[in-house]
């Protein structure tokens, strides 16, 4: 069916005729449009949709229209009919004149002024655009009805996306969602900070120039939004009243300037929100975790924060008059200016908090509460306190008040005998802290989860203010670095980290190398070295792997890719776990039962040491050579330059330039730049006896930053302790 317009063009037709071809004309266009419904009816009442779908094609060649033409059309005729709207009666006129100017337009084609229907058609796309704009009222309304529909349909499922885009619709429109039920939601990551209201007439000239609109914060008073996940939302100046956040997810989350006045946020998340100037008057905080997060100028007048989780958090300047912080946990936090008139802080950890600069603390409660390494600007400030007398002090108290700064901050190292690495770690912190008020405390240490734990109470004891460790195990360590944190005590790891949830929560930093790429090279490189050296001989490898420790696994996961990837036959002929001095007879015994062996490898620091070991104690230099991973020190450095030592390569770790930027990140924290947890992934370096040139170089640059000095001013070595306090006795 071809549906065209015949422009008459004979000069010959009288007018009879031409209007009595027009009438036929119109009459077959009428019929064909009537076909056309037809069709449209069939189509639709077709329910399956392979059916359907057969009838669209047949319907479309019957009718002579292109399949896409039709598809077009039979997508406007399913629309829903127009709702009817308060501004019908305006938008009919419109309709009807649209109607009459095309009626019009037909009849001058019909007498060949065809040009002017470019005119008309004109007319009626400006008649339809204020049809629109007439009409937008009645289409916004139904865009937020939509929207809250689907809010509150989806309030049984955790994540909708069509909840999400809903919320961003009505914060377009500045509509409230006062008392929607959202309960276990996923709206993380949402942006529902501002919208664009109208100022009143009065606000407009308030200022030059005028400023017609004005942002207002998203409206969730009275909602239920218990559990929800909002981490890393941004809520900045949103209306929270009254709204339920019980066990709320609220991590990296922006409410600054946000009204919380009376919501219930027990148990609620918040680490490291932003609540700048926020108001959290009569809010229930028991037992929410703030730590690291921005409470300056906040309100908690009347605020319940019992039992609350707020070390290293700011609160300057915030308010908490008549608050309940009875066993709170405040330690390193920064209360500078802050007002306690009346506050209960009984049994609250006070430990290294910071009262001075104009805090108040007259009336407050303080009995029982642990004031440790607390800092105050007078002796005056704390005795305005209730029951002073009954909180925990340092026994120097008054001498520590009076003095404006601690004297020097002190840095311990938990010194593991896994190998020589921590010496270097060691001396990079001590470059780090020469020109600063920095005491390096280190402590040797033997393996162990239990002894771990011992040790690091023993720095925390002995008053120091962060802790640079290896963790002995990514889980099981856990528990002990959260509770130097939750001392107040920064704690960096080193060489290795905790699973990534807790180290977001309780460290500043994990320095780690890429122990797999580690394993790889070093296997990677002594495939070419039995390709050069080991023509026709067989390589029977005894591997020292270290594994019973997490972090080393890695390392030999990637040292088997490699040997596979190299395509060369060898054999794994034994292994063990030695990763302590204490392990040799172990090796050393493998090499005699297994004589068989011609290459150690080592996945560790001290698994190296302890292969180089073994094979010197029996005498087997130029028959077993050693290959694993080490640090560069003197020592090493003297066997790599030596053809007949029977280490052929080490991956070096830079422990210097890493215990030196280890350190720098601990004083900036401990000075007050508490920043999040960051992980930096430390570059390796392959060294072999290949490489004389730079092992020498190497070897210039390290002593001249006086990497193995065996003594530095601002070194304090404590003697290991015994087994019998928990710690370890044997010498690395």
């Amino acid at each position: 069916m071809n549906i065209e317009s015949k422009i008459p063009n004979s000069k010959d037709r009288t007018s009879a005729e031409t209007l009595q071809q027009s009438e036929a004309e119109f009459s077959e266009l009428k019929n064909n449009l009537q076909r056309l419904l037809d069709s449209f009816n069939q189509v639709v009442a077709i329910t399956d949709s392979v059916e359907q779908e057969y009838a669209i094609n047949k319907e479309a060649r019957l009718l002579d229209i292109p399949l896409e033409s039709y598809r077009r059309m039979l997508e406007n005729y399913r629309k829903p009919k127009k709702v009817p709207s308060k501004f019908d009666t305006v938008i009919k006129p419109v309709s009807l004149a649209d109607k009459k100017v095309g009626d019009f337009i037909a009849w001058f084609q019909s007498i060949s002024i065809f040009k002017l229907t470019t005119v008309f058609s004109q007319v009626t796309l400006l008649i339809a655009m204020i049809s629109f704009f007439l009409d937008a009222p009645r289409r916004q309304q139904q865009a937020i009805d939509a929207a809250r529909r689907v809010v509150e349909s989806a309030s049984n499922q955790s994540h909708s996306k069509a909840r999400l885009n809903s919320l961003k619709t009505l914060n377009k429109y500045c509509v409230s969602l006062t008392g929607v039920n959202a309960a276990n939601a996923d709206l993380e990551g949402v942006q529902l900070n501002k919208c664009y209201v109208h100022r009143e007439f009065s606000e407009m000239f308030a200022q030059w120039p005028p400023q017609l609109f004005k942002y207002q914060g998203f409206d969730f008073s009275y909602a239920n939004l218990q559990n929800v996940n909002l981490n890393q939302a941004n809520l900045e100046g949103a209306d929270l009243r009254g709204v339920n956040l019980q066990g709320a997810y609220l991590i990296e989350t922006n409410l600054k300037g946000a009204n919380l006045e009376g919501a219930n946020l027990e148990g609620a998340k918040l680490w490291r929100a932003n609540l700048e100037g926020a108001n959290l008057q009569n809010t229930n905080l028991q037992k929410s975790g703030l730590g690291r997060a921005n409470f300056q100028r906040a309100n908690f007048q009347g605020a319940n924060l019992a039992d609350a989780k707020l070390y290293w958090s700011n609160f300057q300047g915030a308010s908490f008059l008549r608050s309940n912080l009875q066993g709170a946990n405040l330690s390193r936090a920064n209360l500078q200016g802050a007002d306690f008139y009346k506050a209960n802080l009984k049994g609250a950890s006070l430990r290294y908090a910071d009262f001075r600069q104009g805090t108040n603390l007259r009336e407050a409660d303080i009995e029982d509460a642990n004031l440790e390494e607390a800092q105050f600007g007078s002796i005056n400030e704390l005795k305005r306190a209730k029951n002073w007398q009954k909180a925990l002090k340092n026994s120097n108290w008054e001498e520590q008040i009076t003095r404006q700064l601690k004297d020097t901050l002190r840095i311990g190292l938990i010194k593991s005998t896994r190998g020589s690495l921590f010496n270097s770690y060691q001396k990079g912190m001590e470059l780090a802290a020469a020109d600063q008020k920095v005491e390096i405390v280190s402590i040797e240490s033997e393996s162990g989860v239990d002894i771990e734990a011992k040790t690091v109470k023993k720095l925390i004891a002995e008053g120091a203010d962060a802790i640079l460790l290896l963790p002995e195990d990514a889980q099981n360590s856990v528990a002990t670095i959260k509770e130097a944190y939750e001392s107040g005590v920064a704690v960096i790891t080193l060489g290795g980290c905790i699973n990534e949830v807790d180290a977001n929560r309780y460290l500043f930093s994990c320095y780690r190398s890429d122990r797999e790429k580690m394993g790889y090279d070093s296997g990677n490189y002594l495939a070419t070295w039995a390709a050069k050296n080991f023509q026709g001989k067989e390589l029977n490898v005894g591997i020292l792997d270290a594994t019973s420790h997490d972090t080393f696994y890695p390392s030999l996961q990637g040292f088997y890719a490699a040997m596979k990837a190299a395509n060369i036959r060898w054999s794994e002929v034994a292994s063990t776990d030695a990763a302590l001095r204490s392990n040799v007879p172990e090796v050393k015994e493998m090499l005699k039962n297994n004589p068989k062996i011609n290459i150690l490898w080592g996945g560790s620091n001290a698994s190296t040491d302890v292969a180089i070991q073994a094979v010197k104690e029996l005498g087997l230099e130029g028959k077993v050579f050693v290959f694993g991973m080490s640090n560069l020190d003197p020592d090493k450095a003297d066997m790599l330059l030596n053809p007949k030592h029977p280490l052929e390569l080490i991956i070096d770790q830079s422990g210097r330039q890493v215990g030196y930027d280890a350190a720098q990140n601990a004083i900036a924290v401990l000075n007050g730049n508490v920043t999040p947890y960051k992980f930096h992934l430390v570059n390796h370096r392959v060294i072999s006896q290949d490489d004389e040139e730079a092992v020498k170089n190497l070897l210039k640059e390290a002593k001249k930053y006086g990497e193995w000095e065996q003594k530095s001013s601002v070194i304090k070595e404590q003697n290991k302790p015994t087994q019998d306090n928990g710690v370890g006795s044997t010498t690395p």
